[in-house]
């Protein structure tokens, strides 16, 4: 039996049994996505070692690790905000904030403005895969440079960090029930920790917080 057949999920699959499959070595992988899947192999992990899983590989370029992480957290939040259709309204969100001394604009049109959160969200992962699929920034998966790193990797990290902050703090269930075991937001901050994409002060989700 090949590793391919191995690692494929079998219809009627249980989500409990869902990528039960050891992690590959890195020189094991020899697609453009090879960095991707063996990222999700870590973070997938039943028990995930969320430290060791940011720090680069000493033969990897940092700026393609940190956007490959990126990019998983982007997906990520996408399936983040598909749970929140029914929670997360205009109705019941007119605006995009975190705690109440945090109301964020939407800068995805000419010119920033108010959003409701859900369209907030929606527009600002919209935006982001647009940015990392635009050939003038990112070109290839197994180079970044530097310039486009500079540019997009901390002003996108703030960005997003904010869809965690407003699901954490406004639909606490929704965010504990999407992540259980707090892998999604252990992996952002430490990430964010380890590559200064953030600044410590706007890290405003405690890690040991308590599930409402």
């Amino acid at each position: 039996m090949t590793d391919q057949v191995c690692r494929r999920l079998r219809p009627g699959c249980s989500i409990d049994d869902a990528y039960k499959w050891p992690v590959r070595n890195l020189s094991e992988l020899d697609s453009p996505f090879a960095l991707q899947e063996y990222i999700q192999d870590l973070l997938r992990q039943e028990e995930v070692n969320v430290q060791a899983a940011v720090v680069c590989p000493d033969d990897v370029d940092k700026n393609v690790w940190i956007h490959e992480h990126l990019r998983y957290i982007c997906m990520q939040l996408e399936l983040l905000a598909a749970k929140l259709v029914d929670v997360c309204t205009p109705a019941t969100c007119k605006q995009m904030f975190a705690t109440p001394n945090e109301l964020y604009l939407c800068a995805t049109h000419t010119r920033p403005k108010e959003c409701p959160a859900i369209d907030y969200i929606n527009h600002l992962l919209d935006s982001t895969s647009a940015l990392f699929h635009n050939n003038k920034y990112f070109p290839s998966r197994v180079t970044v440079s530097q310039s486009s790193a500079d540019a997009h990797f901390s002003s996108t990290s703030r960005r997003l960090y904010r869809i965690l902050a407003h699901v954490y703090f406004n639909h606490p269930q929704d965010f504990w029930n999407f992540d259980p075991e707090g892998v999604l937001l252990r992996h952002f901050h430490l990430l964010s920790v380890e590559y200064k994409l953030i600044d410590p002060d706007n890290l405003i989700i405690p890690l040991n917080g308590d599930k409402k």
